[in-house]
């Protein structure tokens, strides 16, 4: 399920100009780290494949504004997660972060009947002068979210389909609908506790995204779930559900749609216009650790 790539553009084409315009930005580079995968879950070149497709979906259409984040001197931070593979609080001392570079550990453990995965922020903790928390807390504004890092769990005990191109087989779950929706928890929609950009486009009093770009495209509010973690159940956008539901048909398979890219867009990505066809594109991610969910 592909999103159509012609739908409303020129609605979003003018938000789109406003954003790209405002400046220069670091190509996305989503750097999926298997450090953590204790079972050898990701042990076959074809379950990472998936992850490389799941990530280059949204390399091609967005771009991440972030500064290099690199320690040294008095100037230290650690990142804090919960490892993937255990379910254990995990801290990693002074790594650096490039420009537009996104880290996500990945690895596997039994996470219970029904859910599928579990993703979510790297929190930090840091020490040093006034520029350096001044930089870090940059990451994280209601203007815009600028992930470093992030951490992603599936289920090792689910039934899985691997195959991005064939037909996915009765009883499995899609492994690129999960990855690709856990990786949307890591680029930050759904964390109402951490992430500042979303907080300040969700209306919590009515359960409704408010943000621009997403609700011009979806053609009005979109409707949440209570808590505000994902888009409310059945939410769809031209005859597809969107990914960031909470829930995953067994047996099918999702994909961005056009709204859920434009609320990306609203976040503080920003969209790669396609040559000649600015607009079109959408139609076609600190503080707390958060983590949301995805059932089958």
């Amino acid at each position: 399920m592909v999103p159509d790539r012609h739908a409303n553009w020129r609605v979003a084409a003018a938000v789109l100009l406003t954003v790209i315009s405002a400046g220069h930005c670091a190509a996305l580079s989503i750097v999926w780290d298997y450090t953590y995968d204790a079972s050898g879950f990701f042990a076959a070149p074809e379950r990472r494949g998936v992850l490389e497709e799941v990530s280059g979906f949204l390399e091609e259409r967005l771009d991440l504004y972030s500064s290099a984040i690199v320690p040294s001197g008095v100037n230290h931070w650690a990142w804090s997660a919960t490892n993937p593979a255990t379910g254990s609080a995990l801290s990693i001392p002074d790594p650096s972060a490039l420009p537009g570079q996104l880290t996500i550990y990945v690895g596997a453990r039994n996470l219970g009947s029904g859910q599928l995965g579990s993703g979510g922020s790297v929190g930090y903790s840091a020490s040093g002068t006034g520029s350096w928390i001044d930089l870090l807390s940059s990451t994280n504004t209601p203007a815009a979210y600028k992930p470093f890092a992030g951490t992603i769990a599936f289920n090792s005990s689910s039934t899985w389909h691997f195959g991005t191109t064939d037909p996915i087989p009765s009883g499995a779950n899609d492994f690129y609908s999960v990855a690709a929706h856990e990786l949307g928890h890591v680029l930050g929609i759904g964390l109402t506790g951490s992430v500042e950009a979303w907080q300040a486009r969700v209306d919590a009093g009515t359960s409704k995204y408010t943000g621009s770009l997403g609700t011009s495209i979806y053609g009005g509010l979109i409707p949440l779930i209570p808590d505000d973690s994902h888009f409310d159940y059945g939410t769809s956008y031209l005859g597809a559900e969107f990914l960031m539901d909470p829930n995953l048909t067994v047996g099918t398979r999702k994909n961005w749609t056009a709204p859920e890219l434009g609320v990306l867009v609203d976040l503080g990505f920003v969209a790669i216009p396609e040559a000649g066809t600015l607009g079109l594109l959408l139609a076609g991610a600190i503080g707390l650790m958060a983590f949301r969910r995805l059932r089958s």
